[in-house]
């Protein structure tokens, strides 16, 4: 069995296609043998009232304030017509040869705070960015350098492997898939890192605990709103519980492709999926950047399947609105999922904006107001300008910010 994971042209390049390494393509093989890794976990037992912040407490043990280090720079207005280019590199805060641009040279994946704060993953630089709503920009984790230290030091000094779906809890906690080194990772609000699940090796999961079970290339993570956490992995849907475990929601087969539509998810395959939502009701989007397909897990467990042309971007395309609704970038569409009824939002493929034109989104965020956020990494498509666009209730669009990478 051959698993292909497709990202932007610059991000396949770097990571996953014939990054693997040997230990992965065992992996794989394993799964194409029906390795005892997939034998059945038990249907996922959901709390009716924990807060999902606790899956955080108790997993990670997130340590005493220390205050993060990052450097700063202002951003030009966004009425600006000129590119926002860094001028200097800035060092990180780790102490070996990795460095940073003071803005994000690849804008991948996005969270935003309640407070206008965005979190930018980027890819290239292997770090995460932060923008205030004022504009000012500073590097919020990673060193520039592609790996894994760091766990229970400040963010800024830990080395991340190709962040990418994030969320931020009310309290400011960020909770990110570290894809590369195959685990989930948090970043408290003092600004000190740790793992939350995942035990650093590619492989496929089953009930268990979260440190200890593999999460293998995790690309996206999603609030519970019954409690905990939901995790896309290579092959499988995962529930993080706020007592630490793991448990499998979709994905226990390995077979290739969408396998068991009417069934239970549980039983059925959700081959590549590339991001993930949960809807007021309780039912689980998941976007296939393989298959490139959405499917739809009911509230009582049943895999069903929306749509055979749903081309999500990047690791994050797939966010919750707050009204239950679910938003998604469809190709060059963003478009918004009632139930299984979508309706487009905003299509660039008609915009009359040049700035806009040929630009192809790979992050989406949405604010508690309402106002969806997008990125643009600008290594894909015709248009190679990064940059970050803000879309508002009435559907105008803003750019926040456009650069030329350095």
């Amino acid at each position: 069995m051959a698993v292909t994971v497709v990202k932007s042209t610059s991000r396949l390049l770097r990571n996953r296609a014939g990054a693997m390494g040997v230990s992965a393509v065992l992996a794989l093989l394993l799964v194409a043998c029906g390795s005892d890794r997939h034998r059945a976990s038990a249907p996922v037992a959901l709390p009716a009232t924990t807060t999902p912040s606790a899956a955080l407490s108790s997993v990670s043990g997130l340590l005493s304030s220390v205050p993060p280090q990052s450097s700063s720079v202002t951003a030009a207005p966004a009425s600006s017509s000129l590119p926002v280019t860094p001028s200097v590199a800035v060092s990180s805060a780790s102490s070996g040869p990795g460095q940073l641009w003071a803005v994000p040279q690849s804008p991948d994946e996005l969270a935003i705070a309640t407070d206008g704060t965005l979190f930018i993953a980027d890819g290239i630089e292997n770090a995460i960015y932060k923008r205030t709503a004022a504009g000012v920009f500073s590097v919020f984790a990673g060193t520039g350098v592609a790996g894994f230290s760091g766990d229970g030091g400040p963010a800024t000094a830990a080395e991340l492997n190709d962040p990418s779906g994030m969320l931020v809890e009310a309290d400011g906690t960020l909770l990110f898939a570290d894809g590369m080194n195959n685990r989930v990772r948090a970043i408290a609000p003092d600004g000190r890192i740790s793992t939350v699940a995942g035990n650093g090796h590619f492989d496929t999961s089953r009930a268990g605990a979260a440190l200890v079970e593999p999460v293998g290339d995790p690309t996206d993570v999603a609030v519970d709103p019954r409690g905990g956490y939901f995790i896309a992995a290579t092959s499988q849907l995962l529930h993080l519980t706020p007592s630490g475990q793991l448990t499998v929601v979709a994905g226990n087969n390995p077979l290739d492709g969408v396998v068991g539509i009417g069934g239970p998810a549980l039983s059925g395959s959700v081959d590549g999926p590339g991001s993930i939502a949960v809807d007021g009701a309780g039912g689980i989007y998941i976007a296939g950047q393989n298959t490139k397909t959405l499917l739809y897990i009911t509230p009582d467990g049943t895999l069903t399947k929306l749509s055979d042309a749903f081309y999500v971007r990047g690791w994050g395309g797939l966010r919750t609105a707050p009204d239950g609704s679910v938003i998604g970038i469809n190709t060059v569409e963003i478009v918004r999922y009632r139930g299984t009824v979508p309706t487009t939002i905003f299509p660039l493929s008609s915009t009359t904006d040049p700035r806009l034109q040929n630009v192809e989104l790979n992050g989406l965020a949405v604010s508690t107001s309402g106002d969806i956020y997008v990125s643009s990494d600008g290594n894909s498509g015709y248009n190679a300008t990064p940059l970050l666009l803000r879309i508002d209730a009435a559907g105008k669009p803003t750019i926040l910010w456009s650069g030329t990478p350095t």
